[in-house]
């Protein structure tokens, strides 16, 4: 497994976490020009980086370059929360951080030549929510999840598979 990462640092303390799993292997990577540095994957994991990239469809194709398989696994774009911390917050603002829809995070996987075999919304704790508040809502996951429509701008992260065509 390659662990792959735009930042100098994020990959140096990877290294240090996880010395003990040789098979295990961690890279400083453009994830524009994958196809140029690294060989092909069955499966690339994609977990909470298109909302950090500036061109997240760009990312996607780059993606579907070396893997013939996807698991994306994003902020929930449908969820209003979300959509006012980026606004608001100056750590989100100061980084551009975007959420997207699924339907547009669909409509990229397509174009780079993926079909989305199951998509779903999962856990009503954002990523790095805070202890404390994770602590609290996890009681309540499993029915907020199994709600149709309330899941759908309830929960905090969009997870899609898709494979090559």
């Amino acid at each position: 497994m390659h662990g792959i990462d735009s930042s100098k640092e994020a990959i140096r303390i990877a290294k240090k976490i996880y010395d003990r799993y040789k098979n295990l292997k961690f890279f400083y990577k453009d994830i524009y020009t994958l196809s140029k540095h690294v060989g092909n994957f069955d499966l690339a994991i994609v977990r909470g980086v298109i909302h950090h990239v500036a061109h997240p469809e760009k990312a996607i194709k780059s993606i579907g370059e070396i893997a013939s398989e996807i698991l994306i696994l994003e902020p929930n774009g449908y969820n209003p929360l979300l959509k006012i911390i980026e606004k608001i917050s100056p750590y989100h603002c100061f980084h551009k951080e975007k959420s997207y829809s699924p339907k547009k995070i669909r409509s990229w996987l397509n174009r780079a030549g993926f079909t989305v075999q199951k998509d779903k919304f999962i856990s009503i704790i954002p990523f790095f929510f805070p202890d404390t508040f994770t602590y609290l809502l996890k009681p309540f996951e499993p029915l907020i999840e199994s709600v149709p429509y309330l899941r759908n701008f309830l929960c905090g992260v969009y997870a899609v598979y898709a494979k090559k065509v």
